[in-house]
């Protein structure tokens, strides 16, 4: 598993998901090196964030995306594409969570996929708790553009 909030304003979602839930967030850089916050409560995995940004995701809502932990990433890619399937975001690395993938089934819905790094997600100790709460980024992950594309190919096939 890997619950991951999309959302329009990281800030505004960290504070409230700070004092309604007692989470904290640890912000570290994808690969790219955009900023993405790991949200724990007391000292354990809950989740992650990051922000979308206009005028890419426009007509996205904020929402929750859940990712399913599999063994094999490469190998849960390759089953989805045999079941008539498709990888609509191919293997991302998350730094210290794991790699990460979002793939279709054979009618167009859309799971996460997600090996964790070195087994459970909720085990893991942070490497800092810092609770940032600067000055909100023009944040965009590398995930809401997956996103953004099947929301105009769904929008397209409605047509």
């Amino acid at each position: 598993w890997w619950h991951e909030l999309n959302t329009w304003n990281a800030l505004e979602s960290r504070n409230f998901y700070r004092r309604t839930l007692g989470w904290n967030f640890e912000k570290v850089s994808l690969p790219d090196g955009e900023p993405y916050w790991i949200a724990r409560k007391d000292g354990r995995t809950v989740g992650g964030l990051y922000s979308l940004t206009a005028p890419r995701f426009k007509g996205i809502p904020s929402h929750w995306m859940t990712y399913m932990k599999v063994d094999d990433i490469e190998q849960a890619e390759a089953d989805a594409r045999e079941a008539g399937g498709e990888v609509t975001r191919p293997i991302t690395q998350l730094p210290g969570i794991g790699k990460i993938a979002l793939v279709s089934d054979a009618s167009g819905v859309m799971i996460g996929l997600i090996e964790p790094d070195d087994g459970d997600l909720a085990d893991r100790e942070p490497s800092n708790l810092d609770g940032e709460t600067g000055a909100e980024s023009d944040v965009m992950a590398e995930l809401s553009v997956l996103e953004a594309q099947i929301s105009r190919s769904v929008e397209g096939h409605s047509a």
